[in-house]
């Protein structure tokens, strides 16, 4: 399992590469907030899928529970803004490809709103992600 760019969601590749030996995979769970380590600043995040629940990443896809305290849902429209993951980029490190680790996440600063308020702004817009598909379709 992995995640595409820009928002485009979580989703299992068409190719099936076999990591080394060494490589070592995670199950990971629907609802986990997903995101992956060399693409965080190029919006590779996503909530994992009900569908591929029990599926496997890397390490390099990290997947992380959510507080009871926080929406899921709201938690990736936060993070999906541009101005939040991409100035990300300033603190990945990596000599051959730049990596944006799990420390750095769990550094980021949120401004949580209250449950109710989470829900509202999740629920407003999933409402302009639909409506966005519905135009598309035409």
């Amino acid at each position: 399992m992995t995640v595409k760019l820009h928002n485009k969601g979580v989703y299992v590749a068409d190719e099936k590469i076999q990591g080394s030996d060494n490589t070592q995979y995670y199950i990971r769970r629907a609802g986990q907030f997903i995101y992956g380590k060399q693409n965080f600043f190029n919006g590779a995040i996503g909530i994992v899928p009900k569908k591929l629940d029990k599926y496997e990443s890397t390490k390099d896809v990290p997947a992380f529970d959510v507080s009871s305290d926080v929406n899921v849902d709201w938690l990736y429209y936060y993070i999906a803004r541009p101005e939040i993951y991409k100035p990300q980029e300033a603190l990945c490190t990596g000599t051959g490809s730049k990596r944006f680790h799990v420390n750095n996440f769990y550094n980021l600063s949120l401004a949580i709103p209250k449950m109710d308020e989470q829900i509202k702004i999740k629920e407003y817009f999933v409402h302009l992600d639909n409506l966005i598909t519905l135009h598309q379709c035409k």
